[in-house]
């Protein structure tokens, strides 16, 4: 008897479930088209019935089918990163020919899909590239603001620092730090590694205006030693910011610390004439020795002292960029102990670090093919000194370093698009 029953309760599942999907194979569709406040069609919205778990996707032409409903009221969802979030109510009935929908999103500037020049030869976005990419924009860096370029990174998956000071932040990507990570400086490569494990990129970190994070071996793009990643901290992308709206604007931003009496001053000033736009910027940051629950460091403080100009023009051929940066570091040295355990403070030893970079960058006009040509001439120094009064360095190391990086991109064999380059560095 038992063995009747299951055999019985089996065939009834089984019958209900043809009935259903037979109810359903008649069923009704909505339908419709998604677009923007510019009546451009929006691809790629997620178009979900979050009651009965139904959803599609917009194709290229914004259309979207959802059939085999039963009629009904239904709440369809509309998302997509970069716009707000939309919805509507839809009665579906048993007649046929119903209207189809006409959905229109709004645009959300916090939002917008980020776009990376690292990761791929073209810039595109960071959602439809194979490599592993964070952006940081203008707006989380000034609210993630510290005393080193890397300061904004600690945050981002994947990525670690190493501390050894005031000033002093090494990144690293999965584990793989130094010689294993690219640092790029808008897009061109910045060479810091020739000193020792404390120094921190040499960049101005309150001048940034974006940090782009590749994850992964990116060597076939920037060389062998990318077999951790790439980070490109940038300044600007060679043309004059779109938020400028008269011949002249200036910025001036203060930064205060209260762990080490820490704090900075930048001032910026962008512009624009007939023929060329032009920036400058200067930032000077100090902090006092390095503080802790059991008193304070001796001799641990730092200074900098940083500048940067940029020039560029745009004509019909393209553009040009050109422009000259200094990093200038001081940092003081922990004072070391005595046999007897106690500091020996007649003696301040310090070192000095700067970077001197020059650049320039040429830009054909956008089509189905353009050349780039990224030039950079740096030459680093770095010195110690026995104390402040030290007229002469007891260690002192000079480098200098070249890299040329020309590009070729074209988007028109076939359907299909290729860039090919030549990177030469010394």
């Amino acid at each position: 008897m038992p063995r009747m029953n299951f055999q019985y309760g089996l065939a009834v599942v089984v019958m209900v479930t043809m009935v259903l999907a037979t109810g359903n194979a008649g069923g009704q569709t909505i339908h419709g088209r998604v677009v923007g406040t510019d009546s451009v069609a929006v691809a790629n919205v997620l178009v979900s019935i979050p009651a009965i778990g139904r959803n599609t996707s917009t194709d290229p032409d914004g259309m979207f089918f959802i059939g085999n409903l039963t009629p009904g009221e239904y709440l369809v969802q509309f998302s997509r990163i970069g716009y707000d979030k939309t919805s509507a109510t839809v009665a579906v009935t048993g007649r046929t020919g119903d209207n189809p929908l006409h959905v229109v999103m709004n645009a959300n500037t916090i939002a917008l899909n980020s776009i990376t020049v690292t990761a791929q030869p073209q810039p595109m976005e960071v959602l439809n590239s194979s490599q592993s990419v964070s952006v940081l924009s203008e707006s989380a860096l000034s609210a993630n603001a510290g005393s080193s370029p890397s300061s904004a990174l600690d945050d981002v998956p994947g990525i670690s620092l190493v501390h050894s000071g005031d000033f002093s932040e090494k990144p690293e990507i999965r584990g793989l730090g130094y010689q294993r990570v690219v640092i790029l400086e808008d897009g061109i490569r910045h060479e810091y590694q020739a000193w020792d494990d404390d120094d921190s990129p040499g960049i101005d970190a309150l001048s940034l205006k974006r940090i782009e994070v590749v994850r992964g071996p990116t060597s076939v793009l920037y060389g062998s030693d990318a077999l951790g990643g790439v980070i490109n901290y940038i300044h600007n992308d060679g043309t004059l910011p779109q938020r400028l709206t008269s011949a002249m604007e200036g910025e001036l931003t203060f930064q205060g610390m209260s762990n080490n009496t820490e704090g900075a001053v930048h001032a910026s000033v962008q512009g624009t004439t007939p023929v060329a736009e032009y920036t400058l910027y200067a930032t000077a940051r100090g902090a006092g020795n390095i503080e802790t629950p059991y008193g304070s460091l001796t001799n641990t403080g730092a200074r900098e002292l940083n500048f940067g100009l940029s020039g560029s023009t745009q004509r019909s051929w393209g553009s040009l960029l050109l422009g000259y940066s200094r990093f200038a570091q001081h940092r003081q040295i922990l004072a070391e102990s005595d046999d007897n355990g106690t500091d020996e403070e007649t003696a301040k030893p310090y070192q000095s670090t700067t970077y001197n970079r020059g650049w320039i960058a040429f830009r054909t006009r956008p089509s189905s093919t353009s050349l780039s040509v990224d030039a950079v001439l740096q030459q680093n120094e770095g010195s110690e000194f026995a104390d402040e009064d030290a007229s002469s360095p007891i260690n002192n190391l000079r480098q200098r370093a070249a890299s040329l990086d020309v590009k070729y991109y074209c988007d028109s064999l076939q359907n299909n698009s290729a860039t090919i380059g030549l990177s030469l560095n010394g």
